[in-house]
């Protein structure tokens, strides 16, 4: 049985059946057979796990050996994205119950043959029998899902707590805005405003500032229970009515944490209903016109009662994702934003490590990058913390780069006080480690939000882009990766990548080494009309297609091509 749906996703149900009540197998693989040369990223998917372990330290992204034979093998996966700089094609299921042995490291593997490269989910590897009308259900998505939208390269992002307000200006907060939790909540995680008129004269204050969008946080598997009330001048124990209500209905179990301050929540419960009555409450009453949604990873359920989990062959039960039921979370929330609000872009979905496309397709913005925060946490190299040594550039194309799935791509930095402990107290306020991740995400095409890194030297990147007139409708992005950007090196360890419109060429040169380079470019090769080359940080002048310019150590010049 297959059904599709607008978005491009294909779902398939296959139903076992036969005359007696069992039917044995020796094999089931389904093979995705996928031109060679399109399979050079991998991103999976992975799940929390009882005990807290989280995604970010269990998911994997990266390049794909061009080697011939096996060159990925993993144990079941929610879902498994192949593809190169700009598209791909995803497999994903919910539930790994007839997979058999049921731990196989060999369960999702991808193997070169020649010309193609095989996806293959290999189900059944060892011989079991599945009962009559037993189901696998999985779905497949072709990436990216969507266009991007006009003038996505100028949105600016910011962080926005109440009580600041009177003395910040529209050009430090960006156009977009992110409205903290602490700003409206009444304990940590509990998606209730605790004045619903200070909420709404908050964001009419920042729409009055310019702000285009405000996008409040909300957190949509974790549901604040418990806690020391943040109301001003009362001092009390609050204790989430709601959850005392339904909360056995909407708890995901087995537990992955038994706090006393927070439980996770499942989205095939009526915890949906609720969050969603919630958010269309700010909409319509507070002038909201978007929204940031965090934890949004699959999470183990073995809840039947929420139709999900299933009963093993040792009469275990084991948990299934609710892939389906958070997808028809995300398509409830974007009619809001469609209907009552001000359409897109709307949804902000922080998925550091996950790209869950069957319901991301949905989201306008995908937020990575908080994975890093253990990479940075176990840095003891020589000096502060470096990106460039802890972050491969394949990770950015496997992930971070949104224009391969459909969805603009925004960065977090991860210089946090928690991560650092007392090591590189004013990391932030350097510029270098800044510039050293800017690198990075400004080869790629990605946009960052300035916190846990020096906000002024991205905001003076962000102007030199706007200035440059990156959000014109005709602008195109050339990688580093393309023949038409590796002809403009001519000499010097260096990557460019570019902007191309009427205004003339943006371009990004990057050095990746531990040594300054002397780069020779020869714009020349691209456009034999060069008539001056700047460089927008120094304003230093070039007067032919061809120079010879000094690039830091991990670190960047921008360079205007006349």
């Amino acid at each position: 049985l297959v059904s599709y749906e607008y978005d491009g996703l294909v779902k398939v149900d296959v139903v076992f059946g036969s005359t007696g009540h069992w039917q044995k197998f020796k094999r089931i693989a389904l093979i995705i057979p996928i031109k060679s040369q399109y399979a050079l990223f991998i991103n999976n998917a992975n799940a929390w796990e009882v005990g807290g372990k989280t995604q970010a330290l269990t998911a994997y992204c990266g390049s794909l050996s061009k080697n011939e034979g096996l060159v990925y093998h993993s144990d079941f996966k929610p879902l498994i994205w192949v593809g190169d700089y700009d598209k791909g094609i995803c497999w994903f299921s919910e539930s790994k119950q007839y997979f058999t042995p049921t731990k196989n490291d060999r369960a999702c593997e991808i193997i070169r043959r020649g010309r193609v490269a095989e996806l293959k989910i290999n189900i059944v590897n060892k011989e079991r029998a599945i009962p009559n009308r037993g189901r696998i259900t999985f779905g497949l998505m072709a990436t990216p899902v969507k266009p991007m939208p006009v003038g996505w390269r100028g949105w600016t992002f910011s962080t926005q707590n109440p009580g600041i307000r009177a003395s910040e200006k529209s050009a430090s907060l960006g156009n977009q805005v992110i409205y903290w939790q602490d700003g409206y909540r009444i304990i940590r995680l509990y998606p209730v405003a605790k004045d619903d008129e200070m909420f709404r004269k908050d964001v009419e204050h920042l729409r009055q500032l310019g702000v285009e969008r405000v996008y409040p946080y909300v957190d949509i598997t974790l549901l604040g229970i418990e806690g020391r009330t943040t109301i001003k001048g009362e001092d009390f124990i609050f204790r989430a009515p709601e959850w005392i209500l339904f909360g056995k209905d909407w708890q995901v179990l087995p537990a992955l944490t038994k706090s006393k301050h927070y439980r996770h929540v499942s989205m095939a419960s009526s915890w949906q209903d609720f969050l969603l009555y919630q958010i269309y409450n700010w909409v319509v009453n507070c002038r909201v016109n978007g929204i940031y949604l965090d934890e949004i990873f699959p999470q183990p359920n073995a809840r039947a009662m929420h139709g999900l989990g299933y009963t093993d062959e040792n009469e275990k039960r084991r948990g299934t994702y609710a892939i389906f039921a958070m997808r028809d979370f995300f398509k409830r929330l974007l009619w809001i934003f469609q209907n009552k609000a001000d359409g897109r872009p709307a949804i902000i979905a922080h998925m550091s490590a996950c790209m869950m496309i069957p319901y991301l397709s949905f989201a306008d913005i995908t937020l990575d990058g908080e994975q890093y925060y253990y990479y940075i946490k176990k840095w003891h190299g020589c000096g502060y913390p470096s990106y460039i040594k802890l972050v491969s550039m394949d990770k950015y194309h496997a992930l971070s780069r949104g224009v391969a799935f459909g969805t603009v791509p925004l960065f977090l930095p991860e210089f946090r006080p928690d991560a650092l402990a007392d090591r590189y107290k004013d990391v932030r306020e350097k510029v270098a480690p800044t510039r050293e991740f800017l690198t990075q995400t400004l080869l790629c095409d990605i946009l960052v939000w300035p916190v846990w890194c020096n906000a002024k030297v991205v905001r003076n990147v962000e102007k030199i882009k706007a200035d440059y007139g990156v959000t014109r409708p005709e602008t195109r992005f050339v990688g580093y990766w393309m023949n038409s950007a590796k002809q403009i090196v001519r000499g010097g360890k260096v990557l460019v990548s570019y902007y191309k419109n009427d205004n003339g060429i943006l371009a990004i040169v990057g050095n990746l080494n531990d040594e300054s380079q002397q780069a020779e470019l020869d714009f020349s090769a691209i456009n034999k009309n060069v008539r001056e080359i700047c460089d927008m940080e120094t304003g230093h002048k070039y007067k032919d297609g061809r120079c010879t310019i000094n690039v830091r150590a991990r670190d960047f010049v921008l360079l205007y091509v006349r």
